[in-house]
Formats: structure tokens, C-alpha cells, sequence
């Protein structure tokens, strides 16, 4: 009928001409497989599923992970609960976030002469562009970023051996480079510990790790991430005669500029395969996204009979492309990440 069929997991069903999916890549969240997870008997819970109900204050919290959810949530834990051990198996890059109020003078200059804050956006955004360079075209520039960050802890981190423990093992943007204006100093208050020792199991009552110490817990927070590589988990998308696209991406997730995938016609992902960033602003992305599906929209309501597909040999083509253009990129430099799937292949940046 040239629509797509919608059905919801209530058993109502819509029909639409054009399906968009824009749940991003961020938002099925990983559990991570360790021994025991089930058997704890206090709060548990994912930091995308957060436990309102439970009451921090004056308890013992354990948190496994330190990536981008962890360093948003740590500062915050840390002022209300008695104990936060942080446990961490690769420490993370994480540089200041250059956020300040800007003052009524200059937002009353921004009023006056509208060029002013699109020159300032306009600085940032190249400023960023540069690291991108560096990050997949200037990997011999990254040690300069490195030494930079040295620099960084050896100003907020006093304690020497605390250094050391957050001294990441991996080149800069290998895996996510964070910012943060509360992380590290929240990591040098007396009641948060950072954990390097290996989970072994996580007990009735906390977690036991590869020395064999046993840390008690009122409640564990997993800042683990989120299955990024598993693009549209948990929807059944089925295109033209039938094909699934879960089928289709089986070697890996794949989408012409990450929006049009062959055989699903009518169909625009947002956010899609190979449209993340490691170095720039990703609602700038997803604003490009946005302009290529309305021109597509509008060519539809002219055509009211047509639909919209991609080539299979361009999309063929342009992925080729991508995949070329990231052979020589920092996040294919030997550490493990969510930019990659289980077979190497990067589908996120």
C-alpha cells in the first residue's frame, strides 16, 4: 500500500507514510554480564533506569563503570552518600567543561549585533573540528593532549599515587573523551575510593574482587553505558517483501549518511550508523539529519503516489567510503570501546 504498518506492544496499530526512528544510540542500556549480579539483596539499578524511589543519603554505594553516565552522576552520590567506591577498569580522559553564565553586557551585545553570536558559535564549532582532525587524520598530534591532561590532574588531583589510578591506559579518543567540571575533585573526597582491583562477583551484600576484598554495599549503581552498537534493539522493522532489518545489519549496522537504508523505502533513521562524534556536536549532526528527511517529506507531499529509497550500489558505495576513512582513526587504536561491534567494524562514529 506504500505505508508502513506500526504496531505497538498494546496491540494498537497506526499506519504512516513515512516511519522516522529516532530513539538514538544511546538508549537500550547495557547490563553488564558479572557473576552474581542477581543475587545482591540491596537497591540495584542502571543509571538510564534511576531508583527515585531510594534514598542515598548516609549509605554505602558501589559504581561499576566511569564512563560518560558515571562522571554525571558520581559528584552527585558523592555529596549524600556515606561511602562511594567507584569501580574502574580503564580511567577516562576527562578535560573541563568551559560552561559560565554568560553576563547581561553580553547578551545585551549579543542583541545589538546578531553576527557577534554566530561568530561565537561559530569559534567553538571549528575549535572542535580541529580535534576531529587530530582524532582521525593527526593521530601523532594526540600526545599533546595527553600531556595536556598530565597537567590537568597534577593541578586537581594531589594525592600522587590517586594520579596514578586516574592516568588513562589508552591514547586520547580511543574510547569517549569526557568534560567535567566536578568529577575529579568529587574523586579526591575522603569518603569516595577509586577501585582498580577486577570484579569477581557481585555478593548477597556487595562486591568481591580479584584480591579478594569484599566491599559491603547498600546499593549499586550501574553506570555501564548503554548496547550502542544494537541500533533500533527491540523494534522488528521489516521493509519491502518482508526484509528484516535486523537481518540486514547482521554484519553490522549501515545507512546512506545514516539516514537511508535499501529495501526500507519511506523510512529515515535519525541518529543513525556512523553519524556519532568524538570531537564536535552532535545536534549539529542530527540537525543535518533533520534537513535531508524534510527535503525528502516535502518531495513526498508533492508526489502524493511516489516513495523515496536509497540506491543499494550508492549506499554500497558510501559506507565503503566510511569504513576506509576510519582505518587510519584513533578508535581503531587497540582499545576496546562502544564505537565498535563485536567484530571490530566501527558503526557509531
Amino acid at each position: 500500500t506504500g505505508h508502513w504498518q506500526i504496531a505497538l506492544d498494546d496491540s494498537t496499530e497506526f499506519q504512516a507514510r513515512v516511519l522516522i526512528p529516532a530513539v538514538g544510540q544511546l538508549s537500550v542500556p547495557a547490563r553488564p554480564r558479572i557473576p552474581g549480579l542477581d543475587d545482591f539483596t540491596g537497591a540495584l539499578f542502571h543509571s538510564a533506569k534511576w531508583n527515585g524511589d531510594f534514598d542515598l543519603t548516609d549509605k554505602r554505594v558501589g559504581v561499576i563503570g566511569t564512563g560518560a553516565s558515571a562522571i554525571q552522576f558520581v559528584p552527585e552520590v558523592a555529596r549524600r552518600a556515606a561511602l562511594v567506591s567507584v569501580f574502574q577498569r580503564h580511567a577516562p580522559y576527562v578535560f573541563p567543561k568551559y560552561d559560565r553564565p554568560f553576563p547581561a553586557w553580553e547578551r545585551k551585545l549579543f542583541r545589538k549585533l546578531p553576527w557577534l553570536p554566530r561568530a561565537h558559535r561559530a569559534i567553538q564549532w571549528f575549535s572542535h573540528e580541529a580535534r576531529g582532525f587530530v582524532l582521525l587524520r593527526a593521530r601523532w598530534l594526540v600526545k599533546s593532549y595527553e600531556w595536556r591532561y598530565r597537567f590537568i590532574l597534577w593541578r586537581r588531583i594531589r594525592d600522587r599515587a590517586l594520579r596514578e589510578q586516574l592516568w588513562p591506559d589508552h591514547p586520547l579518543g580511543c574510547k569517549r573523551i569526557l568534560f567535567s567540571n566536578n568529577y575529579l575533585q568529587s574523586i579526591s573526597r575522603d569518603n569516595v575510593s577509586i577501585v582498580t582491583a577486577p570484579i569477581e562477583r557481585v555478593t548477597p551484600t556487595g562486591i568481591r574482587t580479584g584480591d579478594g576484598v569484599e566491599h559491603a554495599f547498600d546499593a549499586i549503581i550501574l553506570g555501564t553505558g548503554f548496547r550502542a552498537t544494537e541500533f533500533l534493539a527491540g523494534i522488528d522493522v521489516r521493509g519491502r517483501k518482508g526484509v528484516h532489518l535486523a537481518d540486514r545489519w547482521r554484519d553490522g549496522a549501515h545507512a546512506y549518511l545514516g539516514v537511508a537504508v535499501p529495501d526500507f523505502p519511506n523510512l529515515f533513521l535519525l541518529y543513525g550508523p556512523n553519524t556519532n562524534l568524538g570531537h564536535n556536536s552532535i545536534i549539529f549532526m542530527i540537525e543535518r539529519q533533520i534537513d535531508y528527511v524534510m527535503g525528502a517529506i516535502r518531495r513526498l507531499v508533492e508526489h502524493p503516489r511516489e516513495l523515496i529509497e536509497i540506491d543499494p550500489d550508492v549506499e554500497r558505495r558510501y559506507n565503503e567510503a566510511i569504513q576506509a576513512s576510519l582505518t587510519d582513526s584513533i578508535w581503531v587504536s587497540g582499545c576496546d570501546n562502544w564505537y565498535k561491534d563485536d567484530k571490530g567494524r566501527i558503526v557509531n562514529n
